[in-house]
């Protein structure tokens, strides 16, 4: 029986530019069995963005090692961005 790896993780950033307030982030990332990762993240103090989601998962196909990664970043008062990403280790 092959055993279950499982991981949370934590984090939180303060960032201070020359020309503002002091803005804060948190997020946590959560994987599965070295698999699938589920990612959260609120912004703080922030004028137009407040939180942060995704999704990634590991491939090993073809005798490749990638990932594939999904990202979403809300806005207060436009449409939120979407990101995709493909890792190909060769």
């Amino acid at each position: 029986m092959q055993d279950v790896k499982n991981r949370l993780i934590g984090t939180l950033q303060i960032s201070r530019l020359n020309d503002s307030e002091e803005q804060y982030n948190i997020g946590t990332e959560y994987v599965f069995n070295e698999i699938v990762a589920l990612r959260g993240g609120w912004k703080f103090a922030y004028d137009h963005e407040n939180f942060t989601m995704g999704v990634g998962f590991k491939i090993n196909a073809l005798g490749f090692n990638s990932k594939l990664d999904y990202g979403y970043n809300n806005f207060k008062y436009l449409p939120g961005t979407h990101c995709f990403t493909l890792e190909i280790q060769l």
